[in-house]
């Protein structure tokens, strides 16, 4: 697969996305789904009160179920390209630019939806088409050895969706496995006991937090992600040095998953 470099430009005016509510997907201790989900919409009804409910991602879940992956775009070689996108160093980070980095997969505490869109471009850039974006809601747990305390819990998560080429979903999502592409009941058992603890949305490729509209979103609403992945580049740096690890070694050329 041919690679493409992009160091990380801010080309999208912020203004464009003023008032654009964050889409964090922390979900705080003692917090159900549901109180996490009224919290976001308050703080949308206070910073952007033009974003509707109706139509949004988080207005659309259905149940495991009723979820419907005929229309999931196909990767021709699923394992090239998830090891592709978990390794790509493209990012560049204003305090050390001549450092670059990978996607943030060692900050899982946050930051889904920016990643999400990120391997959605440069899925497009390799030619290997756009994939669904797939939401998941719910009091959700994962282990991890890459946070404090050896868990983190969300109240969503979303994650690029593609199928197999015997037409299987699977989920490439390196901030849960670094290892390789995972099928996508296997996914969501890694966050809940069983699929009935959790209701899904899946949408649009350019769907990009849970207050996006699901199917129709606006052209580019997910460029913002370009402007925003620094942050979070910063906190997995911060986070690392919390762990007592070297950031400079895992964000490098030494990282966890290298045998």
């Amino acid at each position: 697969m041919k690679k493409i470099t992009l160091l990380l430009l801010a080309q999208f005016s912020l203004t464009l996305f003023a008032g654009e509510p964050n889409h964090s997907q922390r979900r705080d201790p003692g917090e159900s789904y549901q109180q996490a989900e009224k919290r976001y919409w308050d703080r949308i009804a206070a910073d952007a009160p033009q974003v509707k409910r109706e139509g949004s991602a988080v207005n659309s879940k259905t149940k495991y179920a009723d979820l419907n992956f005929e229309e999931v775009p196909k990767a021709s070689d699923l394992s090239e390209l998830f090891t592709d996108m978990r390794d790509e160093r493209f990012l560049s980070v204003k305090g050390n630019p001549e450092f670059i980095r990978r996607l943030s997969w060692l900050y899982p505490q946050d930051g889904c939806w920016i990643r999400a869109a990120l391997m959605k471009q440069l899925s497009l850039n390799w030619k290997s088409g756009a994939p669904n974006k797939l939401f998941i809601f719910g009091n959700l747990s994962v282990k991890t050895d890459n946070a404090p305390g050896g868990s983190v819990s969300w109240w969503y998560h979303v994650v690029p969706l593609y199928r197999d080429a015997e037409g299987m979903p699977f989920v490439v999502d390196p901030a849960i496995d670094p290892k390789q592409p995972l099928p996508l009941k296997e996914w969501i058992l890694t966050q809940v006991s069983d699929t009935d603890k959790a209701e899904y949305a899946l949408c649009s490729s350019e769907a990009y937090g849970p207050s996006s509209p699901c199917l129709n979103p606006p052209a580019g609403e997910d460029k913002l992600a370009s402007a925003q992945i620094e942050t979070y580049l910063d906190l997995e740096w911060q986070n690392l040095l919390t762990l007592k690890r070297d950031p400079e070694k895992e964000l490098g050329e030494l990282p966890p998953w290298k045998p």
